[in-house]
């Protein structure tokens, strides 16, 4: 069997910039780009809201914040 030091043995060649560049690069993945709503798509969002709140509902809204989307629920 082959006992091998994995990531270990390349950690030595790796410059600073080039670690936080790869941080950077990993945590871009995860980026959502900001939705762009219509008139028409804001008015029935806000007739599902209304429905679900006449009618008690639980909801879980979705929300975009520095390049992640994130959600509520209430």
């Amino acid at each position: 069997m082959l006992k091998d030091r994995g990531n270990k043995k390349w950690t030595a060649m790796m410059l600073t910039e080039h670690v936080s560049d790869l941080r950077d690069w990993y945590e871009s993945d995860f980026d959502v780009p900001e939705p762009d709503y219509d008139e028409v798509s804001l008015s029935s969002i806000a007739d599902d809201l209304n429905i679900a709140y006449q009618a008690k509902s639980t909801v879980r809204i979705y929300y975009w914040s520095n390049k992640r989307q994130k959600y509520m629920r209430d």
